[in-house]
């Protein structure tokens, strides 16, 4: 609830009602129903961060080696 808030600082009265309900009726049961699972539910959400960290990371990599490449050509 505090990254909605942050969010929301920055978005109009109406979008910001839209996200919150959106966070809430469906962001928060998901993580709630695999927090009940235990060390599955929590070795799930640690694979999925540690999954998204593996992409973001060979994402910059990759970007990056294709604009050196640009930048040597122009």
């Amino acid at each position: 609830t505090l990254l909605v808030g942050a969010v929301g600082s920055f978005l109009p009265g109406p979008f910001f009602e839209v996200l919150q309900e959106f966070i809430q009726s469906s962001v928060l049961p998901a993580i709630g129903g695999l927090t009940e699972l235990g060390l599955t539910g929590a070795g799930i959400i640690i694979g999925a961060l540690l999954l998204e960290l593996l992409g973001s990371f060979l994402g910059g990599r990759l970007g990056n080696r294709y604009h050196t490449r640009i930048n040597r050509t122009t």
